[in-house]
This record gives C-alpha cells, structure tokens and sequence, in this order.
C-alpha cells in the first residue's frame, strides 16, 4: 500500500517544479478548482460553486485551459456559475470568443472530414477518421472539443499513398506512419497506413497485428457523414497514442480527455479484453497511471476503468502533464534553439525519453535503435 513518504519521495525524485500538488493528501486549490471545470465541462453540467468563492485567479485558470487545449470544455462549466462568482468580463468575453472560434473550426473540420474520405474512397481506397472528429462524436457537445489536424487511415501500402502525396505536393513528409497530404489549404492532413507504433519491435509486430485484425471502415461517425474506427480499437489505439505522446514530446490532458469518453462508452467485456491487449504490449503500469488521472480530473467511477488505478504513477504522469501543456509546447526542459541541428534534436529527445526509463524500460530501452533506423530509413528516402 502507498504510504505518504513513497510518495513524498517520488515526488523529489521527479523534481516537480510546478506541482499541482499541495501535499500528498490532494491537490492544491487552483488545480482543483480548474480540474472541476474540466470534469463539469466534459459532462455539461454545473460545478460547485464553493469552490469559486474569494481569491480566484481566472487569468490563470484560462491560461491552463488554453495550454491544455481546453478552452471550449471549461467554459461549458463556467458559464453555469452565478454572476457573482463568474470571471471578470475582460476574461469572460476572451473565454466566449476563443469557444466561437472552436465552435467554427468544428464544424469546418467535420466538412474536411468528409471531403478527405470522398476523396480517397473516389480513388478506391477504404479509410476512416482517426481520433480527432470522431471521438469528437462521444463528448456531451461535440463543438467544445479542440481540434487539431485531419488523420486519415487508409487501406493502402505506405509506397501507394506516398506516391500519391509526392505527386500532390514535391516536399510531402513521409514518416514510419503517416505522410503529409496537400489536400486543403486551411486544414492539414495526415493519410495513414499504420495508426500509430511502438518502439520495441516485438510489442510493435503484436500492435500492427491488433490493428489488422481490428480494422473496420464501415462503421459510420454519429449524427456525421464520416466513417471512424471501431470502440474496440480505440481503446486500444487511443491509450497507445497518449503513451507514444507522453514517452517522446509531451502529453495534454486533451488527450485523456478522450479517451475518457471513450472508457465511458465501452463494455465490461470491450474493456477486460484491451486490458488483455494493453498487458501484451508493456503496457500495465501507464494504463494504471492513466486511471488514477481518469478518476482524480474526470471522476471516472471505478467499473468504467480498465484496472485499478496507480497513485504513483498517476502522480508522476498528471505533473508531467501539468509542466508540459498539449503535445508538451510549454515545456521549459524541452525548449529548442532555432539552429537546432538533427544530433542536437536527437539527443534533447532522447534525455526525455530516458527521463522515465526506470518506469518504463521494456519500451524505452528500444527508443534509440527505434530512433537510428528511422533516421536511416528517412535519410534514404525508403518510407
């Protein structure tokens, strides 16, 4: 059982600097205050307003929604609050308008979505939406999620697509993954023909195998015209995902996010057999992690979870997302210069990675071989 000084002392051993945490017992006032907004906002529903009166620094609180990719879910909650408890005008009317524009991009990204499937479908391909819009489709008002970029799979050999982009654009980026896609000017895309992979080669070949067998491109997006993966897969992809995230630049509590409404919306039955699959690929103690920030910021009950959480390791990952922002853009121990050249980027990517070696070895230890071949494989235009 977790005792206070473990716990203490995982927390001096990672050296927090910003801590969301008071002390041991819970956490500090300002993140309870904005994890109530994120979790009433994700459900659409009225936070406590004890928790709002006095001092509140909502400059702050806007600021982490905003460093988190949060703006539209938080302010679901805030506009529940009672006028004498609500944010300055300056701050709230800066709230609403950030929420309008994400509101817009919503709906431009679900069009897109829909343009990029025809597109590629017209060409005789199958494919579906990736994270994104579709996962969109399980929160309580689809609009307030943040979107990013289009990722499209494609049932296509990597040289097809790659081809098929080069022709599109000359300077198309191919990766291990994905390749970059000039389709639209106002959004970017992302064609896939692996969802994503792991380090270690053995748990990558049991990964790229569950999505063979998981593939599916008939299963249509709700209330959109898109198709998207199946719940089995994404609970499986979608953790994998936020894990590839966490390991090599940084992970947003946007991310969990998701894969919150995902859990929620999965079966007991969906659920043990990816804790089968998660354990298969290494991956116990994250997926432990991952559940103790599920119930401590979103309030997920117990039966939703796929095990039990893992206060250490929660912890340690809910600094790191606390410290490092979506996809890790506000990390001060990640910052690069300008003329940063490849070995400098190489080796500033790998002191992150090695930093949770000790938590993590069965994939970490892989990540510099991983990372070698695929500059060879990069460098030699062989993707």
């Amino acid at each position: 059982m977790t005792n206070e000084a473990d716990t203490r002392g995982l927390l001096n051993r990672i050296r927090l600097r910003h801590s969301p945490f008071r002390n041991v017992k819970g956490l500090n006032l300002p993140m309870r205050r904005f994890v109530e907004l994120v979790r009433c906002g994700a459900l659409n529903q009225a936070p406590d307003a004890a928790l709002f009166t006095g001092d509140v620094n909502w400059k702050q609180l806007l600021l982490t929604s905003e460093r988190q990719m949060l703006v539209g879910v938080t302010f679901q909650a805030v506009k529940y609050l009672p006028a004498e408890l609500a944010p300055p005008k300056d701050i709230l009317v800066r709230w609403l308008t950030l929420t309008s524009k994400i509101q817009r991009r919503n709906a431009l990204m679900d069009q897109r979505c829909e343009e990029a499937e025809i597109h590629f479908r017209s060409l005789g391909f199958k494919c579906c939406i990736l994270k994104g819009q579709g996962l969109a489709r399980l929160y309580a008002l689809p609009s307030s999620r943040m979107p990013g970029d289009i990722d499209l799979w494609v049932d296509a050999d990597h040289r097809v697509l790659t081809r098929l982009a080069l022709e599109r654009n000359a300077k198309a980026h191919p990766t291990y993954q994905h390749v970059d896609y000039h389709l639209f000017d106002d959004i970017e895309l992302e064609v896939h023909y692996r969802p994503t992979w792991m380090y270690s080669p053995l748990t990558n070949h049991r990964l790229q195998q569950f999505f063979r067998r998981e593939a599916r491109w008939d299963i249509s997006g709700a209330g959109v015209a898109f198709h998207v993966p199946s719940l089995r897969m994404n609970l499986v992809f979608v953790l994998v995902h936020a894990y590839r995230h966490f390991l090599s630049e940084g992970l947003g509590l946007r991310q969990l996010m998701d894969y919150f409404f995902v859990l929620r919306s999965s079966s007991a039955q969906e659920r043990q057999t990816t804790m089968a699959v998660l354990e298969s690929l290494g991956m116990k103690r994250f997926t432990g992690a991952v559940m103790w920030v599920m119930e401590q910021c979103f309030g997920l009950a117990r039966e939703h979870m796929l095990c039990p959480p893992d206060v250490l390791e929660g912890l340690l990952l809910l600094s790191e997302i606390m410290q490092a922002g979506n996809f890790g853009q506000f990390d001060r121990r990640m910052l690069r210069s300008k003329d940063e050249t490849q070995l400098q980027t190489f080796v500033r990517k790998t002191r992150r990675t090695f930093h949770f070696v000790t938590h993590y070895p069965g994939e970490i230890l892989w990540s510099v071989p991983w990372r070698v071949w695929n500059w060879v494989m990069r460098t030699a235009n062989m993707y």
